[in-house]
């Protein structure tokens, strides 16, 4: 049987800060953005960023979105996505 590690983050921090993590990352997340509360017309369906593929296999969807693996190069990736002036928006305020 191979001995746990000690020295990793999850065994070094405090019950209370372990905890505080899981509030600010549930609690933390701007719904503006999320893509029930995105136009359809500013949402733009995309393939592979990296190798141009059509092909993929949904994986999971987070915050509404779709998530995405590439069968040409398997990446992950969200698509669709929200157009650039949603995003500018999003990161101006």
């Amino acid at each position: 049987m191979k001995a746990k590690d000690p020295n990793t983050d999850r065994d070094r921090r405090p019950f209370s800060i372990k905890r505080q993590d899981v509030k600010i990352s549930i609690h933390g997340v701007d719904k503006r953005f999320w893509m029930s509360n995105v136009a359809d017309s500013e949402l733009t369906e995309t393939f592979c960023p990296v190798c141009g593929h059509q092909r993929r296999k949904f994986m999971f969807t987070d915050r509404e979105y779709p998530v995405w693996r590439c069968r040409g190069c398997s990446h992950i990736y969200v698509s669709p996505v929200p157009s650039e002036a949603v995003l500018a928006d999003y990161y101006a305020t």
